[in-house]
């Protein structure tokens, strides 16, 4: 009898923080495997956490920072990604204390 083998490979995938209280869906360590681009499968899951986020109560969706070099360098192609799925940019106030 044949038997089928089925292999499980990650394609992509990424860490969220739940901020419940302020109704956030944050992303961070987004990663993917460049190999299946053609699919789009980056924007596959994105669509996906979103309507999960919807579901579960939660009102706003954070890709965070698209900026480098500590914020004086904005990446403008990471950028528009973000604005292609209805983001808008936001200044973020950060606050720092020397000793």
């Amino acid at each position: 009898m044949a038997h089928n083998q089925f292999a499980c490979m990650l394609i992509n995938g990424m860490m969220q923080f739940l901020f419940p209280k302020t109704g956030v869906v944050h992303d961070q360590y987004i990663s993917a495997d460049e190999s299946f681009d053609l699919f789009h499968h980056t924007t596959a899951m994105h669509v996906f956490a979103m309507r999960e986020a919807a579901e579960e109560g939660y009102t706003n969706f954070s890709w965070g920072i698209s900026t480098e070099n500590h914020g004086n360098i904005l990446n403008e192609n990471l950028y528009r990604f973000k604005e292609s799925f209805g983001a808008k940019g936001v200044v973020n106030v950060t606050y720092a204390k020397k000793f």
